[in-house]
């Protein structure tokens, strides 16, 4: 049976942790988005420097935003907003957006230690 080339752009890792994330949506007042003020947990399962799969207990759906704030390692934290771009009944995937060189940085470091630890 053949296997279907990887269309992912960056390697996937472990990355199972409980994540806060906060729901973006249009703003009323106009054309822009706001973050929701609350913030709720959700269950990853895997990281790369493009994206997060965590668990859709809530039903996303395709075109959801959120805005997601954790520590990948002491004192250092990373800040993005994603995009769910799937979406099944049990999980979900985000893509990454507006990250910089030195968040892609923070993963690829958080990818060595996972490495060196399994």
């Amino acid at each position: 049976m053949n296997k279907a080339p990887e269309k992912r752009e960056y390697k996937r890792f472990k990355f199972r942790r409980l994540l806060k994330i906060s729901a973006v949506v249009p703003s009323k007042s106009g054309n822009i988005l706001e973050v929701l003020p609350s913030s709720f947990e959700i269950f990853s399962h895997d990281i790369s420097e493009g994206g997060l799969r965590f668990d859709n207990m809530k039903q996303f759906t395709t075109n959801a935003f959120f805005k997601g704030e954790w520590d990948i390692a002491k004192k250092q934290g990373v800040e993005t907003i994603g995009k769910v771009t799937w979406a099944d009944r049990y999980q979900c995937g985000m893509n990454f957006m507006m990250t910089g060189q030195d968040f892609k940085k923070n993963i690829r470091q958080l990818a060595l230690r996972t490495a060196l630890h399994a």
